[in-house]
């Protein structure tokens, strides 16, 4: 779920139990989970949201002034690639539209002469939006024979907080930058969400269906919360 605030917004996870108060948690991939008594309504939920949403985007935007520095888009900087450093070749040539491509082990691109940082940063995010949902498809496929549904619809998203998500229709988001962390990583997020084609919420029978899938899925679990605030375009972590 999506919390808008002014020009700004965040995604939001509720986690139900028995308890008597309420808990705001900012995970280190930035994922705010709530963690409400079980008779909380969603009035109370956004109410709560909306009074502490100053103190939740600044701990969001903290995550990534830790450890990380600003992107400048030059020739030689690195960006991840299913788990790994490749550099970037940036061209600045006379032409109206840019193009990317991934070589051998290089991101080469040709921008326009006057290509601003923003407009680099929506190629590259274009790009890998296209190279993920390729790859999505086809683990969703190696997958599949451990479920007796299929999704209906993938397709992935520029999502601020969350890796993946499932609707009740069945169908399938993924966070294009997935396509950074290593596969294993992401296949971890595609069983998760295909996980959730049977069960909504994360109770232990959720949890257990996820295990039986994937019995070491909590060491990919625990490397997303660990690396997921570098997998980023506009941040460059600090070695």
């Amino acid at each position: 779920m999506t919390f808008n605030i002014e020009n700004r917004s965040f995604d939001y996870h509720v986690i139900y139990s028995k308890r008597k108060s309420i808990e705001i948690r900012i995970e280190a991939t930035g994922e705010v989970q709530l963690k409400v008594p079980k008779n909380t309504t969603d009035k109370i939920i956004r109410d709560v949201l909306g009074r502490r949403s100053q103190w939740i985007l600044e701990k969001i935007e903290s995550l990534y002034k830790t450890s990380v520095q600003k992107r400048q888009y030059e020739s030689g900087e690195k960006v991840r690639y299913l788990g790994e450093q490749i550099p970037t070749i940036i061209m600045k040539r006379h032409v109206s539209k840019g193009q990317i491509s991934k070589v051998d082990n290089e991101l080469i691109m040709i921008v326009p002469k006057e290509a601003s940082n923003d407009f680099i940063s929506k190629m590259m995010i274009a790009f890998y939006k296209k190279l993920l949902k390729t790859l999505i498809v086809k683990r969703v496929k190696l997958y599949q024979h451990h479920f007796e549904h299929s999704p209906n619809k993938i397709s992935v998203r520029d999502q601020k907080t969350r890796w993946g998500s499932c609707s009740s229709k069945r169908n399938l988001s993924f966070n294009y930058r997935l396509l950074m962390a290593p596969i294993e990583v992401i296949d971890y997020i595609v069983i998760h969400e295909m996980c959730h084609m049977e069960h909504m919420d994360h109770s232990k029978s959720y949890w257990k269906r996820v295990h039986e899938v994937m019995p070491d899925y909590k060491t990919h679990e625990l490397w997303l919360k660990d690396h997921g605030r570098w997998l980023h375009f506009d941040f460059m972590e600090v070695i």
